[in-house]
This record gives structure tokens, C-alpha cells and sequence, in this order.
């Protein structure tokens, strides 16, 4: 039996090739003031396609009444969910690992972590220190499902249309919004929330922790003050 999938294309374009020495955090890349659009640098161009996931949705069928003898079972199948929006998450400095974001028809909103869809997945084996060292994956066709990976958690946004995201003042945060018939917002951390105190922190402990290490610095200038005031007199 043939089914209709999606396909998601990624590209990616890079502007000609960097030595290993070439840059690094001690030096900039040199770059010409002026250019001519006649003489450009040839672009590398990396390119691959993945095939987008099916979600387990439940599928309602109405059929006709059973007889008494027979119960019928609900269960849930695996049902193709056409994609309705594309989006990128954006931070403020775009430091974040950035997340693509999906729209589904069956009104869920779906991310995918970057890394997912990026065309430099190798298809042959690879040096694992070499990929741990790009974060690079193998590549695989289909991408994976998570329920995790369900922002929208159980709740339905009717008819998405428009996948939005808004930077926001901390750069391990930013707010993703979907619309559509219906409307829904949440707060994402695509790299977890790395700027942000848990709420189990123990502020007081950091409190004494500050205040003792700032009576020991009074102290200890002050012991320092009398001991050359002592070895100027002697």
C-alpha cells in the first residue's frame, strides 16, 4: 500500500573554506573593505533530505452499529499529520541551540532539535571522536518522535497557520507562539535554562558565603595596612 509522506530539505550554504589555523580566538579573518559582485569566493553548498515523522494520533472512525456479540476496541494508529507551519526558534544573541518548529494539522506543535536536519550527517561511518567533536549524528531518513518533543503538551490548536518566535530578554528563553482558529503561547529553553537559578537555589547560603568573604577582604586589607605601616616605623 502507498501512502503520501512529506519531505523536509535542508541546505546550507557556507562561503568558501576556513583552515584549521585560519581562525581562531586570537584572530579575525581577514576581510576586504570593498568587493566586486564579479569576483566572489565559491560557495560550498551541503545538502540533504529527511523524511518528516508520523505521529500517533487516534484515529475516529463512524461505521455502522455492531451487533450485540461484538465489542469494539479503541486504539490508536499510527496516522500520517501533514505539516502546516515551519518556524525557527531565535534568541537574543542566538548563542542557543536553535529548534524547528512544526505546525501540525492534527493541532499539536511539534520542535526538532537542529542537529536533526543537518545536511552534514554523515551517511558513511565516521571517526566518533570527529562527530562528538561537530555534534554531528548518523544520518537516518526519518526523523525520530518524541513525546517530549510535543510543546503544545496535550491541548489542540485548531488550524495552525503561523509558527512565531520572540526573543527575549534572557538568551536561554524565548516564546513561541502559534496561530490559527485558536491561539497558543509557551516559553521554550532549547539549551535548557543555563542562565536561569533553579528554584531549589539556596540564596541564603550564597548570602553568608558573599557576606563572610566580604568581612575576610576588610579584615585582611586591614591587617595588611598596619603590617607596612609596622615595616615603615622599623
Amino acid at each position: 500500500m502507498q501512502t503520501k509522506v512529506q519531505e523536509l530539505a535542508s541546505l546550507v550554504l557556507y562561503e568558501g573554506t576556513i583552515a584549521s589555523r585560519e581562525l581562531h580566538p586570537l584572530k579575525s579573518r581577514d576581510v576586504a573593505d570593498t568587493f566586486s559582485s564579479y569576483h566572489t569566493v565559491d560557495a560550498m553548498v551541503t545538502a540533504a533530505s529527511f523524511v518528516l515523522p508520523v505521529v500517533r494520533a487516534r484515529c475516529v472512525c463512524v461505521c455502522a452499529p455492531l451487533p450485540p456479540s461484538l465489542t469494539a476496541l479503541s486504539v490508536g494508529r499510527c496516522c500520517m499529520q501533514p505539516v502546516n507551519a515551519l518556524a525557527v526558534t531565535r534568541t537574543a544573541a542566538s548563542i542557543t541551540n536553535r529548534w524547528l518548529l512544526m505546525g501540525l494539522d492534527s493541532g499539536g506543535v511539534m520542535c526538532l532539535d537542529r542537529r536533526l536536519v543537518d545536511p552534514r550527517r554523515p551517511t558513511q561511518p565516521m571517526d566518533k571522536v570527529m562527530m562528538q567533536r561537530e555534534g554531528l549524528m548518523p544520518y537516518q531518513a526519518h526523523l525520530p518522535v518524541l513525546h517530549t518533543s510535543m510543546i503544545s503538551y496535550n491541548l489542540t490548536v485548531a488550524r495552525v497557520r503561523f509558527l512565531l518566535s520572540q526573543p527575549t530578554a534572557l538568551e536561554s528563553t524565548t516564546i513561541v507562539a502559534a496561530v490559527g482558529l485558536d491561539t497558543f503561547s509557551t516559553r521554550v529553553h532549547p539549551s535548557k535554562e543555563f542562565d536561569i537559578l533553579s528554584s531549589d537555589f539556596n540564596k541564603p547560603l550564597l548570602l553568608l558565603m558573599s557576606g563572610g568573604l566580604l568581612v575576610a577582604t576588610v579584615f585582611a586589607s586591614l591587617a595588611a595596612k598596619r603590617k607596612r605601616t609596622r615595616a615603615a616605623w622599623a
